[in-house]
């Protein structure tokens, strides 16, 4: 009798063991299959984020054009309506060789501008 449960114990453990190795394979199974779900999720996120960011990066771009291909032409009409279309916007015709003087400046705004597109300004106002 003792050899029988003896036997049987045996057995139990045997399969006890093979039960332990299934469970451990369908385990290792299981991870990588979620593990390459994961990867793969991670990856097409990656992907997505990067044609989001490279889209956003393009219209703040062409954006900034437009502003800039605005502020060229303001700062040309400008030119032109405080001294005469003759007035050059970024030194052509020798714009950028003048020494200017600004009369009644006030509080020098448009001798700041001048500063900025000519070689030399003089600014002077009388107090009243």
């Amino acid at each position: 009798m003792d050899a029988m449960m003896l036997l049987a114990d045996k057995a139990c453990l045997a399969k006890q063991e093979e039960l332990e190795e299934q469970m451990k394979s369908m385990h290792e199974s299981i991870h990588r299959m979620f593990s390459q779900q994961l990867e793969d999720s991670l990856a097409s996120t990656r992907e997505r984020i990067a044609a989001y960011v490279k889209h956003r990066i393009a219209a703040a771009i062409a954006r900034l054009n437009r502003i800039k291909a605005i502020w060229e032409r303001t700062k040309t009409d400008v030119a032109a309506e405080r001294f005469g279309s003759h007035f050059v916007v970024g030194g052509r015709d020798g714009a950028a060789q003048w020494e200017c003087v600004d009369l009644c400046c006030g509080h020098g705004a448009t001798s700041l501008w001048l500063a900025q597109h000519t070689a030399c300004v003089l600014a002077l106002d009388t107090r009243d």
